[in-house]
Order: C-alpha cells, then structure tokens, then sequence
C-alpha cells in the first residue's frame, strides 16, 4: 500500500463525537483512530455511545472517496442525482426565535460592557487606596466576565448562522459550474488532493455502529470559479481512471434502502453527501 502521510487526518471524523480521528501505522498499513478518555471526556453527552477506542483502515475509505467524487461531483448523472433528493426549502421559526433572543441578550451584555467603562472613568478616588482598588478590581472582574459571556453568545450565533444555511434554498445549477472529468481524486499527489478537497469543504465521518462512511461536499457561490479552475487544471494534467477503479468492483457497497445521496444549502451553495456500508473494519 502506498504511504498517504495521514492525509484524511485533516477530513476524517468520528461520527460519535465529531472529534477528528488521529493516524497511524501498524503492519504497513494506514489507520485512523479515536479513543475516549474519561478524565476529558466523561462529561460528554457522547461518552457512553463511545467504544474505548474506534479504528478503522484507510484503504477501506479511498474506494468510497474515488466514487462520490468521480459519480456525485463530476459524473454526468451527478445533477440528476442531486436534484432527485431536492429537500424542501424550510424556516425553522424556532431557530429565527432563538437567534433573535441570543442577538437581544447580546446588546445587554455590550450596553452593561459600556456602563462598566463608563462607571470606571467616572470613578473619584475615595481617598482610601486599598477601597479604591477594590472597586476598580470588581469593575474589572465583571467587564471579564461580560466578555466571556459575549464570546459565549457570538459562538451560539454562529451555530445558528451554521442551521439557517442548511436550511436556506438549495442552488442546485452551482454544480454546472465544474467540469465532468473522469479524474480519479485519490490517485492525484497529495498536495493536489489536499487543495481541492478544501475548496470543496470536505468531510468524511466513520460512523462505527453502521460500519458505513458518510462523505460531504460545499460548493459556494463565491469560491465556484476558483473551485472550477482547480478541477479544470487537475483534469487537464492527469489521465482518466480505470473503468475498474470507478466502477463496480469497489468493495464500497451502498446497503439498500440505505444509500442516500441528499442535499442541504447554504445562501447561494449546494452541499451533498453520501453514506455508504464499508462492508469491513
């Protein structure tokens, strides 16, 4: 087998815990890894579902990436694929009222910021250093929390932001945008995978208890033009696969009635993915 240097590391995760999965080498073969550890972990809401440790081969994961590429992103049916799953556009009004009650707590927590500075630089000395200190101290400590609690609240809008864009109008004729090309994506040197695999935000999750990979893709109305030139110039420098590589003598087996090839948007994007049965660990 042929050396990746761990290059799914920076793509591969558990599905359990959404944690990135760490590499390794044993008996000239590629693993990835994700072990618990109850002193860090034990107050995770995912920590019982989790094994003590999850290994799975990366020769088992290329076959399944070959194909998600060279069927769902460049493949001639790849529009009809996507648009065959098209998810409804929705508004989750829960959602909009969430995000409304975090951006309101937000402006208290930056209207009490700002009396907070203002309390300091109205403060007269009482003529008593150590209460004077005091004082400046407590302002201090309750401008440190405030901030931490803004920071809080902004990394929960961003959550939010995360939700509404799953759930915003798919724009599914981005995907025209990329050449069709028989191009085998992991069979490009690594610094070529690695490049187009973040233009297109990708992610592998290994989900243990159905033994199966999930894969997802972003295509972004902003970043398609860079993106189409990137896979332009891959297709332009490299020959075509293998029928066989492409093709139905991969080990990667899609169960039936549970092979899903579904899309969520974000504004202006187009994001797929697929879960198949790796069929071994």
């Amino acid at each position: 087998m042929t050396k990746r240097s761990y290059l799914l590391r920076s793509y591969l995760f558990c599905h359990i815990c959404s944690r990135r999965m760490s590499g390794e080498t044993k008996h000239e073969r590629t693993y990835y890894h994700c072990r618990k550890n109850a002193k860090n972990h034990a107050h995770r809401t995912w920590y019982a579902a989790h094994p003590a440790h999850i290994f799975v081969r990366e020769d088992l994961i290329i076959d399944p990436i070959a194909q998600f590429f060279a069927q769902r992103i460049f493949g001639q049916a790849r529009k009809r694929l996507l648009g065959d799953t098209l998810p409804t556009a929705r508004q989750d009004d829960q959602l909009v009222a969430r995000r409304a009650v975090v951006q309101a707590e937000l402006t208290d927590l930056q209207q009490r910021q700002n009396n907070l500075i203002r309390e300091l630089e109205r403060l007269q000395p009482s003529g008593d250093s150590d209460v004077d200190e005091a004082w400046r101290r407590s302002i201090q400590s309750r401008f440190a929390a405030n901030a931490a609690e803004q920071r809080a609240k902004n990394r929960l809008l961003a959550e939010i932001a995360r939700e509404e864009r799953v759930q915003a109008p798919l724009n599914i004729d981005l995907i025209d945008a990329l050449p069709i090309t028989a191009v085998d994506i992991t069979s490009l040197p690594e610094d070529q995978q690695r490049r187009l695999y973040d233009a297109f935000h990708f992610e592998v999750r290994y989900d243990l208890p159905n033994n199966a990979v999930i894969l997802r893709a972003t295509i972004e109305a902003d970043t398609v033009p860079a993106l189409a030139g990137a896979v332009a110039e891959v297709h332009a420098r490299h020959s075509p696969p293998t029928a066989d590589r492409l093709g139905s003598g991969s080990s990667f087996r899609p169960a039936p009635h549970q092979d899903w090839w579904d899309a969520s948007s974000a504004p202006g994007g187009t994001r797929t993915y697929a879960s198949g049965d790796l069929g071994q660990h």
